[in-house]
């Protein structure tokens, strides 16, 4: 009957000065209705888009609404997340390991060699040559979910037009992430052990190949990670070589702009022209937040590791209302360690009592349940969107920073802290990450 009809919504449509700022086509009928569901999107009518289309996906990038508009594959993992059946959360765990321990058979490999007929012979020739791998895989079957295989390079030519990159790079062979966990960012912990290996081992760049009509979601994945267009690789002829500077590479900075620099040039970050903050956060979001810091481990151990992401949300109470992307954020474990244990780089902030508005905006993100979510946001809750940057090694604890006059009394809420005062931090850490620009 009639009263089962839905009532009519109108929607808010792009304006024609927005599609010219961004770019956006609308052309013909397809691009009107991508173009509609987008402005509902945009326009906060819907909470979330789910779409497999990719040119959805490219224009969702331009407006800077990509965390709301999820393939299926992301959304089914963030509805588990939000709704866990089990406690047990998802870690997945890297082993660093020769090719030549790796079973060739194993059926993960089969998409592989529809890509690449030679594979095999590849693959075999890298392994007697003794080049290793980082893998994710399952605790049961023993069967493999992801890989990263890599190779140690020093000033090769990589592109057509004869171009190298200066000092020593780790070039990303092969990447691959099962579909079955696709949506559980093991793709992003893949990458962010390779930006540390490389870091640490005074690497200046890392690169990888792409086929320019394929493996779109791994190109948004790297460009949204620091990695940039630079040529076509020498090899194919065809694939588009991306490379991401380990630090600072240029002689001039490509941005002064503190949180588009730390993506650019990561794990550096701008240490001046931002403010930083103390925030501090109980033992046990503590841990759901941080599970690498927790034993301490080496993460390129041998042995099975609990891994995390760069991109995390953080769900609060605190007074701050002023935290801007690109400040610096420290986190300091209350209750048992009393220390500071990790900084980060705020990527937004903002207030909401809306816990539909909140899930749609960390979704892609978040650690919490959607009943902890609805919990939190009968106050108003200040929601936290950062990369973390680095683990301290050094004991930042509370009587530290008492007796170097960084705080005074108990750390109970966040706190903005001097330019000095972090710099005493980063100097105690020995930390070689921190850029002044003047």
């Amino acid at each position: 009957g009639p009263w089962l009809s839905p009532k009519p919504v109108t929607v808010k449509s792009f304006p024609n000065e927005l599609l010219t700022e961004y770019n956006i086509s609308n052309n013909n009928d397809n691009d009107n209705v991508d173009n509609a569901i987008l402005a509902a999107t945009f326009y906060n009518a819907v909470h979330l888009l789910v779409t497999e289309d990719r040119g959805i996906h490219k224009k969702a990038i331009k407006i800077g609404i990509s965390d709301r508009v999820l393939y299926v594959q992301q959304v089914v993992d963030v509805l588990k997340r939000l709704h866990p059946i089990e406690i047990n959360i998802f870690h997945p765990n890297l082993n660093n390991i020769f090719l030549h321990n790796i079973d060739l058979q194993d059926p993960f490999f089969s998409s592989l060699r529809e890509d690449y007929n030679e594979f095999d012979e590849w693959f075999l020739k890298s392994a007697a040559g003794g080049r290793k791998a980082w893998v994710n895989t399952d605790v049961e079957s023993k069967t493999i979910n992801a890989i990263l295989i890599y190779k140690l390079e020093e000033k090769e030519i990589i592109t057509v037009d004869h171009k190298s990159l200066p000092n020593k790079s780790i070039k990303i062979s092969t990447f691959k992430v099962g579909e079955h966990i696709r949506g559980r960012k093991v793709g992003e912990l893949l990458f962010k052990t390779v930006f540390e290996y490389a870091y640490k081992n005074t690497y200046s760049w890392a690169y990888l190949t792409i086929h320019p009509e394929k493996h779109e979601f791994l190109k948004d994945l790297c460009l949204d990670l620091g990695f940039y267009l630079y040529g076509i690789d020498i090899n194919s002829k065809r694939d588009q070589v991306f490379v991401k500077q380990i630090g600072m590479q240029d002689p001039v900075p490509n941005t002064k702009e503190a949180f588009e620099f730390y993506r650019r040039y990561s794990p550096s970050l701008l240490c001046k022209g931002n403010k930083k903050y103390i925030i501090p956060i109980q033992q046990t979001y503590h841990e759901i937040l941080f599970p690498d810091i927790q034993m301490q481990m080496t993460l390129f151990a041998d042995e099975n590791t609990p891994g995390n992401t760069i991109k995390k949300a953080y769900l609060s109470h605190a007074q701050t209302k002023g935290i801007k992307a690109g400040d610096i954020v420290l986190f300091y474990r209350s209750g048992d360690e009393k220390r500071v244990t990790t900084l980060a780089i705020a990527e937004d902030y903002f207030i909401s009592q809306d816990p539909e508005y909140i899930v749609s905006k960390v979704a892609k993100r978040t650690v919490y349940s959607y009943q902890e979510i609805q919990e939190m946001s009968q106050r108003e809750t200040k929601i936290l969107l950062f990369r973390q940057v680095m683990h301290f090694n050094k004991k930042i604890d509370i009587s530290w920073m008492q007796r170097e006059n960084i705080v005074r009394g108990n750390i109970q809420s966040t706190r903005s802290i001097s330019d000095n005062s972090f710099m005493k931090i980063m100097e105690k850490e020995n930390a070689k990450n921190c850029i002044i620009i003047d």
